[in-house]
């Protein structure tokens, strides 16, 4: 068998192994780990992100201490985690949410450092509580900056849990590829590879609509001539 199939054999494997159980349960344990990863990085990161960037002393003093973490990939994280966790989805799942909350923090602390200060001074002038500048001030301006870096950490999450499947073997699309490659099996293994990119648009795609959809208040900015 030829190192890479022809086009015509992986497509065609791809219709044979799209109507498997295994096709569907390894896709499944991959998308059910992104989305727990995701979740925990928007958790995490945006309140944070909102806290840090309504606080200059916050803000400061712990900015470098981020900038370093960020800097750390999830992958030179692999060898802890597997020691601590062992080869799970817990595993796979920290790492994609350690990577996809950066992405999200930094967006949301530049979200809150744009906002207008004259629209909080307004809100404070009006009698409205801390909550309600916060609910109706804050996150939705800073709402464009928040869903921008959550179509950023949604990519990168998927990209750590496919990795994290294909190095350390928990179950899903990246372990199938796996053993499909250690066991010759190259046109199932390039179809399996396919699918991760049609995941990955299908993902971006379904984020898009979705950032257009809450952002469906702001005005359209038309093109100047």
């Amino acid at each position: 068998m030829d190192y890479v199939p022809p086009p015509t054999d992986v497509a065609a494997e791809i219709g044979r192994e799209i109507f498997t159980q295994r096709w569907w349960l390894s896709t499944g344990r991959t998308l059910s780990n992104w989305f727990t990863a995701v979740a925990i990085g928007a958790a995490t990161a945006i309140p944070i992100g909102i806290l840090l960037g309504s606080s200059e002393y916050l803000y400061r003093a712990f900015r470098v201490p981020f900038e370093f973490l960020r800097a750390v990939p999830p992958v030179a994280l692999i060898p802890v985690v597997v020691l601590v966790a062992g080869a799970t989805p817990s595993a796979a799942i920290f790492l994609a949410a350690y990577g996809c909350v950066w992405p999200l923090l930094v967006q949301t602390i530049y979200g809150v450092r744009a906002v207008d200060p004259l629209l909080r001074q307004v809100a404070v002038a009006y009698g409205i509580p801390r909550s309600g500048v916060l609910r109706h001030v804050i996150l939705p301006a800073t709402a464009p900056y928040i869903l921008t870096g959550l179509s950023v950490s949604s990519a990168l999450a998927l990209i750590a849990i496919i990795g994290s499947e294909i190095i350390i073997g928990v179950a899903g699309v990246g372990s199938e590829i796996n053993v499909a490659r250690f066991s010759g099996a190259t046109v199932t293994a390039y179809a399996f590879t396919i699918w991760t990119g049609i995941l990955g648009l299908t993902i971006s795609s379904l984020v898009n609509q979705l950032k257009a959809w809450l952002l469906r208040w702001q005005p359209v900015m038309e093109a100047q001539p």
